[in-house]
């Protein structure tokens, strides 16, 4: 869908699931030009049965959409603003998580409704971004070369739970580790300085993963924000070549993307395209 024109930015979004048939989409996303604000969310449901279906409890997309709609009320930027935005929503998730009694999960058959999240506000020539997790910024210069603007924190987790720890620790041992241990952790874990990652969960635990970035655009300039796959697809994209100037493409590119990965299934795919008007 496109919305009218903005003071500032027009935007055109597309988001669909990996798969109806197995479970609901887990993505969100909110925009308002008229205050330059827009934010993409990335709900996570780890644990997935055998048929691939999403288990009754899970909260990872009721989580999103929370986010979405709080990071939009506040008044995201390059102060406070961010800081009370996602505070706001990680309460909200807060309420979620105990309404449907997820507050204490075992992290292998149980886990919080949690989300990354990115919002961006467009003010004067800049754009004030702010992100947890795997959700993606990139900007597309009308002048110059596309660059990714923010850092995928589950890198180094990830590689621990995918390969160092395979043989050493157990599937729900590594699991725990992931979703326990590694989630929301600013500190060190056994000499990895980066291998914790944030998301809103509702714990409060998140701000030490909040990071933000500051980028000067100009009339012409394409912003990206995308949940993690789809994120990742533009990273790969910005090294060869511009982006896909319309979402439908950028869909496109990244199932091509999972097709050439051997991705066992096809994750929900989300992006919001910023233009910057004159």
């Amino acid at each position: 869908m496109t919305a009218e024109p903005g003071p500032r930015s027009t935007f055109a979004a597309w988001s669909e699931t990996g798969d109806p048939s197995r479970h609901l989409n887990e993505d969100a996303w909110a925009a308002d030009p008229a205050t330059g604000v827009f934010a993409v969310c990335d709900g996570v449901t780890a644990p997935i049965g055998e048929d691939g279906a999403y288990p009754a409890w899970a909260a990872g997309g009721d989580a999103a959409r929370l986010a979405a709609d709080l990071l939009m009320r506040g008044p995201p930027g390059p102060g406070d603003g961010f800081a009370a935005a996602f505070r706001a929503a990680d309460e909200d998730i807060s309420r979620l998580n105990r309404d449907r009694g997820l507050n204490e999960p075992d992290f292998v058959t149980t886990d919080r409704g949690n989300t990354t999240a990115v919002v961006m506000r467009i003010a004067g020539d800049a754009a004030h971004i702010a992100w947890l997790g795997d959700a993606a910024a990139l900007i597309a210069r009308a002048r110059g070369r596309a660059d990714l603007l923010t850092r995928f924190q589950t890198d180094t987790a990830e590689w621990l739970r995918e390969r160092a720890l395979v043989g050493a620790m157990s599937a729900p041992e590594r699991a725990r580790l992931f979703r326990a241990d590694l989630r929301n952790r600013g500190a060190p874990w056994c000499g990895y300085v980066a291998a914790g990652f944030g998301v809103l969960d509702g714990t409060g635990r998140y701000s030490a993963l909040l990071e933000r970035c500051t980028v000067a655009v100009r009339p012409g300039d394409r912003l990206y924000l995308a949940s993690d796959a789809v994120g990742r697809a533009l990273a790969a994209q910005a090294e060869r070549a511009d982006l896909p100037p319309e979402p439908e493409e950028v869909i496109a590119l990244a199932r091509a993307a999972e097709r050439a990965g051997g991705a066992p299934y096809h994750d929900d795919a989300t992006v919001l395209i910023v233009t910057v008007r004159p």
